[in-house]
Order: C-alpha cells, then sequence, then structure tokens
C-alpha cells in the first residue's frame, strides 16, 4: 500500500509529493505472507526562477541575469546550467545583439532539475536616411529621413543644427543625424 505505482511496485517521490509516506509491502500468501514497512519523507522539489535586471534593452547596452532556487537537498549546493554559454554561476552578464530567450536549469545533484527562462527584447533603431545622388564638389547636396518614422524616432540633425526634416549642403561635406526612439536607444 502507500502511493506507489501498482503495477511495477514502485515508488516515485515526483509523484508522491512532498512529506512523509509510509510504504507498506506485502508478498506471499498463507502461512508465507509477509509483510515490511517503511518511512519516506520527500523533500519539496527544486523551484528555479530567472529574472534580469532590464527585460528590454537598447542595442549594445547589458543586463545582468540572475538565477535563484529553493527547495530540493537540504543545504544544497546548486549546481547553474545556461542555454547560452557554459557559465556555472548564477549570475551572468549578457549583451544580446537580437531578442533572446534564456533558460537557466538548476540541479542540486540528488533533486529533479528544475528550469526558467525569461526573455530580453532588443530595441534596435533602422531608421531610412535618403541622400541626394552624388553631387560634385561645389554643387549642391540633400539628406533626409523618412516622414513617416516620426512617430516612431526622435530625429535631431546635429551637423549642420537644423530643424526639419532635409538637410543641404556642398558636395564633400558631412551631415550627423541623431535617431533615438522613446525608449531612450539611440
Amino acid at each position: 500500500t502507500g502511493n506507489y505505482n501498482q503495477t511495477t511496485g514502485v515508488f516515485n517521490p515526483a509523484i508522491a509529493g512532498p512529506g512523509t509516506h509510509q510504504i507498506i509491502y506485502s508478498f506471499g500468501s498463507g502461512a508465507c505472507f509477509t509483510t515490511d514497512e517503511i518511512s519516506v519523507f520527500v523533500r519539496d522539489s527544486i523551484v528555479a526562477t530567472l529574472s534580469a535586471t532590464a527585460d528590454t534593452i537598447c542595442f549594445g547596452d547589458i543586463t545582468t541575469l540572475t538565477a535563484t532556487a529553493y527547495g530540493g537537498y537540504p543545504n544544497p549546493n546548486y549546481l547553474y546550467s545556461w542555454s547560452h554559454s557554459a557559465i556555472t554561476t548564477n549570475t551572468e552578464i549578457v549583451s544580446p545583439t537580437t531578442t533572446t530567450q534564456y533558460i537557466v536549469t538548476i540541479n542540486d545533484g540528488c533533486s529533479e532539475s528544475s528550469s526558467d527562462t525569461t526573455t530580453v527584447t532588443v530595441l534596435s533603431i533602422n531608421p531610412n536616411v535618403f541622400t541626394s545622388t552624388p553631387v560634385c564638389f561645389g554643387e549642391i547636396g540633400y539628406a533626409t529621413y523618412d516622414l513617416n518614422q516620426k512617430s516612431i524616432y526622435n530625429f535631431t540633425w546635429t551637423k549642420p543644427s537644423v530643424i526639419g526634416d532635409t538637410v543641404f549642403g556642398v558636395g564633400n561635406d558631412s551631415a550627423y543625424l541623431r535617431v533615438s526612439n522613446n525608449f531612450g536607444c539611440f
């Protein structure tokens, strides 16, 4: 009797759950019938949690991933396995170039492993900028940005300082455009 697989006779702690379980084993029949029993204590399962200091970052920024756990073997020495690197500590500093899902698996060498995931979203800026066809030295050329993108980006001409969407200049000159989004990415 007890909480076990009736067909195979196997006690599975994951199915039984945490706590004390009395297992009674009966075998034989008649004068050969025998019974034995044992108490089995099942500890809490490991529960893994993965978090990021920032789950949305600008392209080129960093964020720190932190894995925490509780449960499992008493006074555990947790082992951390990351999906994206060979690092074995509970923290990882990452700088993804695209939106990336990270997975950590935590084990204590005794209990069943536990995993958690987090996604770091990378905001990139991809403005459409247009220029005139190449001009000869002394001729006038221009640079402009896509007006349809003003709803998602902030545009500022920094050289020369111009208010508006287009800057004009003499051939062989330079123009600098600072582009940011509402999240603060440049």
